[in-house]
């Protein structure tokens, strides 16, 4: 009796178990058939040789990442790899088959219907038997190539930015919004505080060991702060041994609308600043000198005038005594 209705149990769990079984296969099948910049797969490994294998599963988008016309001849897989990067991925290979670890890495891929190189990043994992030998592993490769030009173009304006950064004579730095230690900074300002305090400067270094004395080590953070609390702004300020008067403009950079760094832009004026006393110093002079001469010449007019009155209320007496 328990027997029948263990089988009678089992009869009614197939259908069930069947169904779930289709419609996991059409989920995988639907997986695979929609896959685009990207493709998965399923490669049984050869007994005699790990290193060679046989496609079992792989999505039709392989022809489209990798440019090859039978997708299930695993040896034309790597025919476009290049081969500075063969070394290193078989290597990678062997590693993973032989330790049970995952397989990533990146390479580059010749695709002939584009005529150009392409990047891939591929990305495996090993299945083992009960003999602990590898029999197939599963994975993915996905087309990296547009994110890896990016990547370039992106190096490439910062390796321009750097270099036009550092051909200018201007201070330009960054500093980090919590310990405002140094983040960046360019050849001028390590030039200068190597030239005049004997300093030289690395990433990390707060205001204190930036040479400044503890009052100007609590100014320059209270400029920071200033930054992260109010946003951008431009100030002056004046350091000693020697003299040095910079145009300060102070930036707060964000990511994620969150704060990463405080840029500085500082332009050495101490020039102009002499220049302007010196320039405010002749107008004065100039002003003294104009407002003396007005007092000469009204002197001067005076004392003219005074006399031709003195000789006129004498010819007037003269002519009134004549006509007496």
């Amino acid at each position: 009796m328990a027997a029948g209705k263990q089988d009678r149990g089992r009869s009614t769990d197939e259908p069930r178990v069947l169904r779930e079984l289709r419609e996991l296969k059409g989920d995988v099948q639907s997986l695979l058939q929609t896959a685009r910049g990207f493709f998965f797969y399923r490669v049984a490994l050869d007994p005699a040789n790990p290193h060679r294998g046989r496609v079992l599963l792989v999505s039709p988008s392989i022809t489209e990442v990798f440019g090859i016309t039978d997708r299930y001849d695993f040896d034309s897989w790597f025919k476009g790899l290049h081969p500075e990067d063969m070394p290193r991925i078989m290597e990678a290979h062997h590693h993973s088959l032989t330790t049970g670890v995952a397989f990533d890495q990146i390479a580059r891929w010749y695709h002939k219907p584009r005529g150009e190189w392409v990047w891939v990043r591929s990305m495996s994992q090993p299945v083992f038997n009960t003999q602990g030998v590898a029999t197939h592993f599963n994975g993915m490769c996905i087309d990296i190539t547009d994110q890896k030009r990016a990547e370039t173009r992106m190096l490439e304006s910062q390796t321009t930015l750097n270099a036009v950064v550092d051909s200018t004579s201007d201070f330009v730095w960054s500093v980090d919004p919590k310990t405002f230690g140094l983040l960046t900074f360019n050849r001028a300002l390590s030039d200068h505080l190597a030239r005049h305090y004997r300093l030289c400067i690395k990433v990390g270094m707060r205001p204190e060991a930036l040479g400044a004395e503890p009052a100007a080590a609590r100014t320059w953070r209270k400029l920071y702060r200033r930054a992260l609390k109010e946003g951008p702004y431009s100030t002056e300020y004046t350091s000693d041994a020697p003299t040095t008067v910079l145009q300060l403009s102070l930036n707060v950079l964000k990511r994620d609308g969150r704060a990463f760094a405080v840029s500085v832009f500082a332009k050495d004026i101490t020039d102009l600043k002499a220049a302007e006393t010196e320039q405010r110093r002749l107008a004065a002079a100039l002003l003294k000198a104009e407002q003396d001469e007005r007092r000469r010449i009204a002197y001067i007019l005076h004392e003219d005038i005074q006399q031709h009155l003195v000789a006129m209320q004498y010819k007037v007496s003269e002519l009134k005594e004549a006509h007496a």
